[in-house]
């Protein structure tokens, strides 16, 4: 989430940046919705069902993005896999350590710290200890996503010598038999096959398209529509091993619809979260919490209250985004990266040590 991908050597794919930016925005609105309409429900009576039309298409087009929206952050971050490993084993797992697991660690105990002190302030009840335990095993709520992320990285060095169809296999099989069992909220096996495939699509997505045969794009448009049907015609969970394929063969239309959107004029904003998509997504949940606990005592209704969530998780990250330039704030980056480790220099041999005189020398 925190690198950039790169057509060559110094170019950069804007699209993939638009891509990602949609996809953050899209968990937003998922959030924002489920915080204004489904959190605290004693203090709503009932406004869910109160919801206007436009909050009916808003939950209708977050069923449909469901199958889409963490398929393709996973998938997009396995796009910077390779280029992370051409600099080495070493720095790769130490930007692994201060980029991902920093923040996925910080940011799941102030999520925690948070919740709890409301619980014990607002409504007297005992701090729930074992949620802290499920850090260790990423089952939280947001930050899930960093933990999967972590093992990914950390496991594509064993897996890259590996037959790219054996390991799929390997996946697609985990998550049918295994999946069931191990799903805290999300299947590991499940999201691990679209983050593999990212890694086999580097630096390959351009020719991919070009050589693409015609046939391929009304089959990819049949495909995005099977998945918006699915997901709001039946209770099919998001990450059914179903949507996989489905999903995939949609690949082609997405991307291009992302490319022809990334040269609209909007197109800047949407880039500017992608490139910032960690500040974003980490950032606008806690307000979340706070807001959708205190608002409603003087928002009755769900939808006002619903951008009132949703401006401030759009605006918060913009404006740490704007505190941690250099020259302002740089201190808050500490919130999303561990600091380099601070190397002294060695120090060199006293010439008088060597019995070498500065005349003589």
């Amino acid at each position: 989430m925190t690198q950039q991908l790169t057509t060559g050597q110094y170019g950069r794919d804007d699209w993939v940046d638009w891509l990602r930016g949609a996809s953050v925005l899209m968990v937003i609105v998922l959030h924002a919705y489920g915080f204004a309409f489904d959190a605290y429900p004693e203090l709503r009576g009932g406004a869910a069902e109160e919801s206007s039309a436009l909050m009916l298409s808003i939950e209708r087009l977050n069923r449909s993005l469901a199958p889409l929206r963490m398929q393709l952050m996973f998938l997009l971050s396995g796009l910077f896999v390779a280029r992370g490993l051409d600099k080495g084993i070493a720095p790769y797992l130490g930007g692994k350590l201060r980029h991902v697991l920093y923040p996925y660690l910080l940011w799941s105990v102030l999520i925690f710290a948070l919740r709890e002190a409301g619980s014990v302030l607002a409504k007297a009840e005992p701090i729930a200890w074992v949620d802290l335990g499920k850090i260790a095993v990423g089952n939280v709520a947001l930050t899930w996503f960093l933990f999967y992320l972590f093992v990914f990285l950390v496991l594509m060095p064993l897996l890259r010598r590996l037959p790219a169809p054996l390991v799929l296999a390997a996946t697609v099989l985990g998550s049918v038999c295994l999946g069931p069992l191990l799903r805290q909220g999300a299947d590991p096996f499940y999201y691990f096959a679209f983050f593999y495939i990212g890694t086999l699509l580097a630096g390959r997505v351009p020719a991919l398209l070009r050589q693409a045969p015609r046939w391929i794009w009304p089959l990819s448009c049949l495909s995005l529509c099977a998945i918006v049907l699915i997901a709001n015609l039946t209770a099919l969970h998001s990450i059914w091993i179903g949507y996989l394929p489905l999903v995939l063969v949609a690949l082609p239309l997405l991307i291009t619809a992302a490319m022809w959107a990334n040269r609209q004029p909007a197109a800047q904003a949407i880039r500017y979260v992608g490139r910032n998509s960690v500040v974003f997504y980490l950032s606008h949940f806690p307000p979340f919490i706070v807001l959708a606990y205190l608002l409603p005592r003087w928002i009755d209704e769900g939808t006002v209250l619903f951008f009132a969530l949703l401006s401030v998780g759009v605006l918060a990250p913009a404006v740490l985004c704007l505190l941690r330039a250099p020259g302002r704030l740089p201190a808050l980056n500490l919130l999303f990266s561990a600091p380099l480790p601070v190397r002294r220099p060695r120090s060199l041999p006293v010439a008088g040590k060597l019995h070498a005189s500065p005349v003589s020398a």
